[in-house]
C-alpha cells in the first residue's frame, strides 16, 4: 500500500540490496513491464539502453549510473544525495528526472520524478514575470485570491483575500467614477468564469489613476491555471511601460541603425538608406587616415579604434551641425557640406587636415597621423556619384599622404600650403661637409631636411611626401644610390610632384642622360658657384609652381570639355535606349561599373599603363557599347518571345555595325 501511495508522487522507485548487488524495481513509469523483478546494475543499464534506447551524457553515466556509486553510500557512510538527469526515449519527448538516492539501513532507495514540465513552467515564469506588475491566483471554488507576484514588493503577504471585495476596493480607489460600475461587473468572478467558458483567455483594459493623480492604462488578463478549472491566474501589465519601452527600443534601434557604434557619427547603413541616391548640391569629401594600418599593426586594434574616435571628434569640431559626417568604411570618412562653394570646401578640408596633423595624436611614437582627402562640388547629382568622384581624388592624395586633392586645383595641398610656397628642401648626401655647405648656402631661406644615405632619403620622402618642395640629390651614396632613389620615386609617382636637382662630380654625358631620363629637373656639377646654385633652386621651384598652376587650368578646361562630350554621349545613348527598350538608369550604370573596374585595375597594377584621363574616356565611351543596335529592326530588339536563328544572327551584327559607326564618327579620337 505504501508503494502504491508513493507512485502518485514519483515516477520511479527502486531498491538496491548491497548483499546481492541487485536492484528491485518496485515501480517505474518507463519500464512498467519490468516491475517487481530484480536486476544487476549492468543488466539495468543494458535494458534501458537496448529496450528503450535511452542515451545519457557520458559524464553523468560515469558518475552516477554504476554500482561503485551505490556502494559508496556504505563505504563513505553517506545518507542521501540528489541529482538531475536528462534523457529521451523512443516514445517520449525530453525527460528531466530529479533523482534522490537515500540509504536506509542495509538498502538504498532510488526514487525519481520527471520534473520537465515543472522546470519548463518555472523557467517561463521567471523569464516573463518581469513584464507583469501583479500575478494573483484565484480559487474559483471559494472565491479567494493569493498574491503570487508583485513588482511593488519582494515579499508577498502569506494570506488570502476575498476576490470580489478586493476588486471592488481597487476599482473604487484607482479608477474614474464614470467607469466604476461597468468595471466592477467586468471584474467580478462570476463574469470572469462566464467569459472563460467562451474563450481561453479573457482580457480587459483599465484606466487607472494613482494617488498622485498620474494616469496609466493596465491590461488585465484572466486564464485558467489547471485542467480542472479550479484556479484562475490574474495578471496585470502596465501598457504605458510597454509603450515607453517600445519607444525607447525603437529610438535605440534607430540610433544603432544610423550611427556608428564606435565613433558615434553616421554609419554606412544611414548613408545607403538616406543619402546615397538623393540629389545633393554642395561639397562632398572623403578622408582616409594615413598610416592607420601601421597603428593597428604596431599598437593593436584597441589603439586603432581610439584613433578612429579621436579623428572623428576632430573632424566634427571643424564642421557645422548642418554638415553630415559618415564613417564610410574602415578608416574612411565621408563629409557632406550642403551648399558649400569651391573655396569654402577647400578651406574646410585644409582646416580639418591641419587640426589632425597638429593634434596630440602625433605624440605617439612610431608613426605619424595625418589625413589624405579628396573633395568635389556636387551640382544636383546623387551623393553616390559625387562620393565616387571624391573617392578617386582621395586615392591620388593617398599616394602622397597628408594631402588634399580637389577638382578645382587637381593637385595636392599639404597643410594649406601649395607646392610652390612650401619651404622644405631635402638634402641627400653621404658627406656631412657637402650637406653643411648646401645648408649654409640656402638655410636662411628654406627649412632643411637632411639624409645621410638613400634609406634615410626614402624614409623622409615617405614621411613628408609632397610637403617637400625640392630634393638636392647626390648620385653616389652607400646602399641606395641617387639613381635608385629616382627609380623608386618614379614607381611611387613622387617624381611628378617633387622636383629633383642632382648634384654630382660625375658630369659625363651618360650620367646626365640617365638622370634626365629618370625625371630630374636640373643637373649641377661640382665644384659649383653658390650663387648659381641658389638661383637655379629658385628657378626650379618657380617653374614647378607654374607647371602646377598650368596643369590646374588645363584640367579645369578639359573637365568642362569632357562634361560637354558626356552630355552629348548620354543624349545619343538615351536615343538608342528608347529604340531597344533599355532604361537611362541601365546606361548610366554601365558607365559607373566600367569606371569602378578601371579604377581598381590601375590601383592594383600598372601593367596596362592607363592614366586617370584614359580611364574616364573609356568609361564615357562604354555607354555606346550597343550603338550598333541603332540599325537593327526594333521589332527584333523588342520581341517578347524567343528569337529565331535568323533573328539572332541579325542581332549579332550590331557589334560590327557599332565599330564602323565609332571609327567613322570618331576615328581620330579613338586612335589617339
Amino acid at each position: 500500500m505504501l508503494i502504491k501511495c508513493l507512485s502518485h508522487y514519483c515516477d520511479m522507485l527502486w531498491e538496491y540490496d548491497c548483499s546481492s548487488g541487485k536492484i528491485f524495481i518496485h515501480y517505474d513509469l518507463i519500464a512498467k513491464e519490468y516491475e517487481n523483478s530484480s536486476y544487476t546494475v549492468n543488466e539495468l543499464i543494458r535494458l534501458f539502453k537496448n529496450e528503450f534506447h535511452i542515451s545519457v551524457n557520458e559524464l553523468i553515466r560515469d558518475k552516477y549510473l554504476n554500482e561503485k556509486y551505490l556502494k559508496s553510500f556504505f563505504e563513505e557512510n553517506k545518507s542521501y544525495e540528489e541529482f538531475e538527469i536528462q534523457f529521451a526515449t523512443d516514445n517520449s519527448g525530453l525527460i528531466w528526472y530529479c533523482v534522490r538516492v537515500e540509504r536506509i539501513a542495509d538498502v538504498i532507495i532510488v526514487s525519481g520524478k520527471n520534473m520537465y514540465n515543472e522546470f519548463k513552467e518555472r523557467s517561463i515564469y521567471n523569464s516573463v514575470k518581469g513584464s507583469f506588475e501583479n500575478v494573483i491566483s484565484i480559487d474559483v471554488r471559494i472565491g479567494s485570491c493569493v498574491v503570487v507576484h508583485s513588482k511593488r514588493t519582494l515579499s508577498h503577504p502569506a494570506k488570502t483575500y476575498d476576490y470580489n471585495n478586493t476588486m471592488k476596493m481597487f476599482v473604487d480607489k484607482y479608477t474614474a467614477e464614470d467607469d466604476r460600475e461597468s468595471l466592477k461587473n467586468e471584474l467580478s468572478l462570476d463574469y470572469v468564469v462566464k467569459r472563460l467558458e467562451e474563450e481561453n483567455e479573457y482580457n480587459i483594459y483599465v484606466n487607472v489613476i494613482s494617488a498622485s493623480g498620474k494616469k496609466s492604462c493596465k491590461k488585465v488578463t484572466f486564464s485558467y491555471t489547471d485542467k480542472s478549472k479550479s484556479f484562475i491566474t490574474f495578471s496585470t501589465v502596465n501598457m504605458d511601460e510597454i509603450v515607453t519601452r517600445y519607444e525607447r527600443m525603437l529610438k535605440d534601434l534607430k540610433r544603432k541603425s544610423r550611427n556608428d557604434m564606435l565613433t558615434g557619427v553616421y554609419n554606412r547603413n544611414f548613408y545607403e538608406a538616406n543619402i546615397k541616391n538623393q540629389s545633393f548640391t554642395g561639397g562632398v569629401a572623403i578622408f582616409d587616415i594615413d598610416n592607420f594600418k601601421l597603428c593597428n599593426d604596431t599598437k593593436g586594434h584597441g589603439a586603432g579604434d581610439e584613433l578612429l574616435v579621436r579623428v572623428s571628434q576632430i573632424i566634427k569640431s571643424e564642421i557645422t551641425d548642418n554638415d553630415k559626417l559618415i564613417r564610410y568604411g574602415g578608416d574612411e570618412f565621408l563629409l557632406l557640406i550642403p551648399g558649400a562653394s569651391s573655396s569654402a570646401l577647400e578651406k574646410t578640408l585644409n582646416r580639418i587636415q591641419k587640426s589632425v596633423r597638429n593634434s596630440n595624436l602625433n605624440e605617439t611614437d612610431g608613426f605619424t597621423v595625418s589625413l589624405s582627402g579628396g573633395g568635389v562640388i556636387a551640382k544636383n547629382e546623387t551623393a553616390q556619384e559625387a562620393a565616387y568622384r571624391a573617392d578617386r581624388l582621395m586615392y591620388r592624395a593617398k599616394s602622397k599622404k597628408n594631402a588634399v586633392v580637389t577638382e578645382q586645383n587637381q593637385f595636392a595641398y599639404n597643410g594649406g600650403e601649395c607646392y610652390g610656397s612650401a619651404q622644405k628642401i631635402l638634402i641627400a648626401d653621404d658627406w656631412e661637409l657637402n650637406r653643411k655647405m648646401l645648408c649654409d648656402m640656402i638655410g636662411n631661406d628654406f627649412e632643411i631636411l637632411e639624409a645621410r644615405d638613400g634609406r634615410e632619403c626614402m624614409e623622409l620622402i615617405g614621411e613628408y611626401g609632397t610637403e617637400i618642395s625640392l630634393i638636392l640629390l647626390d648620385d653616389i651614396m652607400p646602399g641606395t644610390d641617387g639613381f635608385e632613389i629616382l627609380a623608386e620615386m618614379n614607381r611611387l609617382h613622387y617624381i611628378d610632384d617633387i622636383p629633383v636637382i642632382m648634384i654630382t662630380s660625375n658630369g659625363t654625358d651618360d650620367n646626365i642622360r640617365r638622370a634626365f631620363s629618370l625625371g630630374v629637373s636640373d643637373y649641377i656639377n661640382r665644384p659649383f658657384d653658390p650663387k648659381v646654385v641658389t638661383q637655379r633652386i629658385q628657378n626650379t621651384l618657380r617653374l614647378h609652381l607654374k607647371q602646377q598652376r598650368l596643369t590646374s587650368i588645363i584640367t579645369k578646361q578639359l573637365g568642362e570639355s569632357q562634361n560637354s562630350e558626356r552630355i552629348m554621349t548620354e543624349v545619343l545613348s538615351g536615343i538608342l535606349g528608347r529604340k531597344n527598350g533599355e532604361s537611362a538608369a541601365h546606361i548610366r550604370h554601365i558607365r559607373k561599373v566600367t569606371a569602378m573596374l578601371l579604377e581598381r585595375l590601375i590601383l592594383k597594377t600598372d601593367k596596362y599603363g592607363l592614366s586617370w584621363h584614359e580611364c574616364e574616356i573609356i568609361a564615357d565611351a562604354s555607354v555606346l557599347h550597343d550603338i550598333g543596335k541603332i540599325e537593327i529592326d526594333s521589332k527584333i530588339l523588342n520581341k517578347p518571345g524567343r528569337l529565331t536563328p535568323n533573328e539572332r544572327e541579325e542581332v549579332k551584327k550590331h557589334a560590327v555595325i557599332g565599330e564602323e559607326i565609332l571609327l567613322n564618327g570618331a576615328g581620330n579620337t579613338l586612335n589617339e
